[in-house]
């Protein structure tokens, strides 16, 4: 039976949730008191656990190592087919010139089946061991015109050295799926606390907060309030890092949002309107974005620190 695909439970970077996790934790840590209040099992062993399977969905290879290896993996067949190519080459030389004008022998030599092989590692693999047979079968012929038993023999040589590379390919590309697999459950476990304390957070904090109440929103995901969102990247003009620790702040609500270590923050469940947001961080010219939301559910802008803006 087939297993069920995992998906991710959010709509984000990988990168970004964790982020966006870390972020809410050490919120979550320095108002647990209140959480506590509301359900007893928002505890210490909670924000240990939270913390632990953070780090652990770190852990697991990003998609660019697996794709890294994906890609060596197929460089490594492309290049046992190219020598796979070359062997028939050079055997088809000295087939010809052992049988010249004769296509019907060129034919038992599987001429006809190589235009298919010539791209298919699978039909390689049989063409390859064909065309050794019938090189056996006329070794004599073949010697004759200087194609000799080494030369027969090299054949073989080929083949079983795309068997292995094919072999190896096969293994990781079953390998990775596991993998990916393992990878996006770690993941999820990371983000699965996310909308609990969000959920908790609408109870304790709506009424009597809505800072705090917007500070335990979730991202995109399919746990998230559809609402119209803010979202923008905080970035260093002169060297283009990602800045962690800017402060935006839409003052007309007491709305605050700190970048995180990918330079991003977010205000959330905003109604339709005209917004400043004002930017500010140590070391760097304080700006001010005024943001008009036109109907859509997300708004979604990057700004440069400093000097100028790019939405």
């Amino acid at each position: 039976m087939k297993e069920k695909e995992i998906t991710r439970d959010y709509f984000i970077d990988d990168a970004e949730m964790l982020g966006e996790s870390r972020s809410m934790l050490h919120s979550f840590q320095n108002h647990q008191a209140d959480f506590a209040a509301f359900d007893p099992t928002f505890d210490a062993t909670f924000l240990a656990d939270w913390d632990a399977d953070i780090e652990a969905a770190y852990v697991p290879d990003p998609d660019f190592v697996i794709e890294g290896q994906l890609v060596e993996n197929t460089e490594n067949l492309d290049k046992e087919m190219d020598k796979c190519r070359k062997c028939f080459q050079d055997a088809k030389f000295f087939i010809e010139k052992a049988y010249p004008d004769n296509p019907q022998m060129w034919k038992v030599f599987g001429y006809a089946e190589y235009l298919a092989a010539r791209t298919n590692p699978e039909k390689m693999l049989v063409f390859l061991l064909v065309l050794n047979e019938v090189a056996e079968q006329n070794a004599t012929e073949l010697a004759a015109a200087n194609y000799t038993q080494t030369d027969i023999d090299t054949i073989l040589v080929r083949k079983a050295a795309l068997e292995s590379v094919l072999i190896s390919r096969t293994v990781y590309l079953r390998s990775r799926s596991l993998k990916t697999r393992e990878r996006v459950l770690l993941l999820n476990k990371a983000w699965s606390y996310m909308p609990k304390v969000s959920s908790a957070s609408k109870s304790i904090y709506s009424e009597i907060s809505y800072s705090l109440y917007h500070m335990f929103l979730l991202p995109e995901s399919k746990n998230a309030d559809r609402g119209i969102d803010i979202k923008g990247r905080i970035k260093d003009a002169a060297t283009g890092e990602n800045l962690k620790g800017v402060q935006a702040e839409i003052a007309t609500l007491n709305l605050k949002s700190t970048t995180n270590a990918w330079g991003f923050f977010r205000f959330g469940k905003l109604e339709k309107g005209t917004y400043t947001i004002a930017l500010t961080c140590e070391g760097y010219q304080s700006q001010t974005v005024e943001v008009k939301f036109n109907g859509k559910d997300m708004f979604k802008g990057e700004w440069t620190a400093c000097f100028g803006m790019d939405i």
